[in-house]
């Protein structure tokens, strides 16, 4: 007789369901089509705040050079000042905002 393993469900609805599925599944081939348009802008080297933690994006922002890829609570100013550009979400510069108040 085989012997039965538990069944696990991991529920995620709660943890996920306020991120979209293009936020949180982000490849480097969902990337490049827009990695031109911010080239065309000058966002050759830079920054991209976001308001939490997504490995996915960066792994693929990892593969622009020169850019990197910060949390909006992990932000410093010096950072803010020495990127050449920074691209961030409303919301990530709210974030940024209210802790350098």
């Amino acid at each position: 007789m085989t012997q039965r393993r538990p069944l696990a469900i991991t529920e995620v609805v709660l943890r996920d369901g306020h991120q979209s599925l293009l936020a949180t599944r982000m490849r480097t081939d969902d990337m490049l089509p827009i990695a031109a348009k911010l080239d065309a802008v000058g966002f050759t080297h830079g920054l991209i705040v976001v308001e939490g933690f997504d490995a996915n994006l960066w792994l693929a922002a990892g593969n622009l050079p020169n850019v990197s890829v910060e949390e909006a609570r992990f932000v410093d100013p010096v950072a803010l000042v020495g990127a050449e550009k920074v691209l961030a979400s409303a919301a990530a510069m709210k974030m940024i905002e209210e802790r350098l108040k």
